[in-house]
C-alpha cells in the first residue's frame, strides 16, 4: 500500500491543525490538479533553517477543495500537519518547522504529502539533517553577470569539510525552475574551491546557483544558494554624434552634433572619428564655406582662374564657385605665391575668417581684434568682425596659426547661432 492510498482512506476524518502559511498569486492553469510552484530543496537543515516551504497550486479556481498536509518519516506513520480550503484562492504555501507533535525530528528521510478528496495528490521526498554549516561562499558571487563574460565564478569555502567529501554545484533557471548538476568536486583538504559556470548556452534572466555537500557516507550536509541575473551586455553610447573620440559631455558636443546633422562636416576614418585637432586645407574649407552658406550651385569647375586648379579635380567646382561670388581671390602680390590658390595648403585662422565671412557680402571695417594680429592688415576687417560677434572665442591669434577642424566647425556653428547662415 503506497502513502497516498493509506492517507486517502483516513483523509475525511482528519482534523485541522495549525500551519504556517503565506498566500502568493500565480497564473491559473487549465486543469484542476495540484502541483508544486516553488523549487523544492532536497535537504532541510533544522539547525540552520527555520522551516521548509511547499508552495502548492490548485489550477481550478472557485472550488472549495480542502487540502491536507502530511509529513511521513521513512518507515513511520503519516502525521497530519494541517489543512487549507482553497475556495477562491489558487495557491497556498505550507511551511514545516521540523517538528512532529511538538518535538524536533531526528535526521533522516521524510516525505511531504498533500491530499484532498476528488483531487490528485502530490509528494516530495527530502532529507532532514542536523548539521552546522560546512559550505559557504567566499567571497559572495556577483549579483549581475554579462553573458559575454562566459564563466560565472563561484568560490566555495570548504574548510570545515573532511577529506573525500563531495560538493556539487547546481544551476537553476528561476524562470522555468529547471535544475542541472553542473560540476562535482571531491574535496581533499584544499580550503577553497572555485566552480566556473559556463553561461554561454544559458537563457537570460534570473538564475540561481546552489552548492550542496555530501559527507563521506553519502549523507547530505548543507546547501547554500545565490541568485543572480544573467543579462546581455548593454553598451551605453557616451559618444558625441557617434564619434568615438568626442564624449557627449564635451563642451563643443552641441556644435559637433549640429555640423553632422546639417551635413556640413562629417568624420574621418569611416566617419568614426571627428578628429578635432586635425587641420583642414584651403580647398576643404572652401567647400565647407560654400555649403554652409548654401552658395554652391554645381559650377563645372572650368573657370581657369588659377593654374593650380584644374578641371576634373574634386575641389575645382567649389573653387570656381568661390571665385564667381567673390569669396576666393587667391594669393596677391607681393606674396611669392601670387596668382595661385594652393588648395592643399593648410588653412590658417585668418584665412578661415575670410572664407567664411566674405559670402555675407557686407562692408567689413578693420581695427583691433585679437592679440597677435595687426589692425591694418588685409585680414583685419574679418578678424575684427569675428571678435566683435564672438564667432571665434580665442584671445590670441597669429597670422600663420593653423585652424583645426574643431575651430572651423565651432566658428560655423556660432555663425548659425548669430543668424548669419
Amino acid at each position: 500500500m503506497n502513502i497516498f492510498t493509506s492517507l486517502k482512506r483516513g483523509l475525511a476524518s482528519l482534523g485541522a491543525a495549525s500551519v504556517l502559511f503565506a498566500s502568493i498569486a500565480v497564473p491559473v492553469a487549465s486543469a484542476d490538479e495540484l502541483s508544486f510552484v516553488n523549487s523544492l530543496p532536497e535537504t532541510f537543515n533544522i539547525t540552520t533553517q527555520d522551516n521548509i516551504e511547499f508552495e502548492i497550486e490548485k489550477t481550478e479556481p472557485n472550488t472549495d477543495k480542502q487540502i491536507t498536509f502530511f509529513i511521513t518519516p521513512e518507515g513511520g506513520n503519516a502525521v497530519d500537519m494541517g489543512n487549507f480550503t482553497f475556495g477562491e484562492f489558487t495557491n497556498f504555501t505550507f511551511a514545516w518547522d521540523g517538528k512532529l507533535q511538538g518535538q524536533d525530528v531526528a535526521p533522516g528521510k521524510y516525505t511531504a504529502s498533500f491530499l484532498g478528496l476528488d483531487i490528485n495528490g502530490i509528494e516530495h521526498e527530502f532529507m532532514v539533517v542536523n548539521a552546522e554549516p560546512m559550505v559557504n561562499f567566499n567571497p559572495a558571487p556577483a549579483e549581475e553577470f554579462l553573458k559575454t563574460q562566459l564563466d560565472y565564478s563561484v568560490s566555495v569555502d570548504l574548510s570545515d569539510f573532511a577529506n573525500e567529501t563531495k560538493v556539487t554545484l547546481y544551476w537553476v533557471n528561476l524562470d522555468n525552475n529547471l535544475q542541472f548538476a553542473k560540476d562535482t568536486f571531491s574535496y581533499t583538504g584544499n580550503g577553497n574551491h572555485v566552480f566556473k559556470l559556463d553561461v554561454a548556452d544559458l537563457d537570460l534572466g534570473k538564475q540561481r546557483v546552489a552548492v550542496k555537500g555530501v559527507d563521506s557516507e553519502g549523507n547530505p550536509t548543507n546547501e547554500i544558494t545565490h541568485d543572480f541575473v544573467l543579462q546581455q551586455q548593454i553598451i551605453v553610447d557616451t559618444t558625441c554624434a557617434g564619434y568615438l573620440d568626442i564624449d557627449q559631455d564635451d563642451a563643443n558636443c552641441k556644435a559637433i552634433e549640429w555640423l553632422k546633422d546639417e551635413g556640413i562636416m562629417t568624420g574621418q576614418g569611416g566617419n568614426e572619428f571627428f578628429d578635432a585637432d586635425g587641420i583642414l586645407n584651403r580647398a576643404e574649407v572652401s567647400k565647407i564655406a560654400l555649403e554652409a552658406h548654401n552658395k554652391f550651385n554645381g559650377n563645372n569647375g572650368q573657370c581657369g582662374t588659377f593654374p593650380d586648379v584644374q578641371a576634373g579635380q574634386w575641389f575645382s567646382p567649389y573653387i570656381c564657385e568661390g571665385v564667381a561670388i567673390g569669396m576666393i581671390t587667391g594669393y596677391k602680390a607681393p606674396d611669392p605665391n601670387a596668382g595661385m590658390f594652393l588648395p592643399a595648403n593648410d588653412v590658417s585662422i585668418i584665412e578661415m575668417f575670410t572664407l567664411l565671412l566674405r559670402p555675407l557680402d557686407q562692408n567689413f571695417v578693420g581695427g583691433a581684434s585679437y592679440n597677435g594680429l595687426d589692425a591694418d592688415q588685409w585680414y583685419s576687417p574679418f578678424a575684427k568682425y569675428s571678435r566683435d560677434n564672438d564667432l571665434y572665442t580665442g584671445s590670441d591669434v597669429t597670422p600663420t596659426q593653423k585652424a583645426t577642424r574643431l575651430e572651423v566647425g565651432v566658428y560655423i556653428y556660432n555663425m548659425d547661432k548669430a543668424g548669419l547662415l
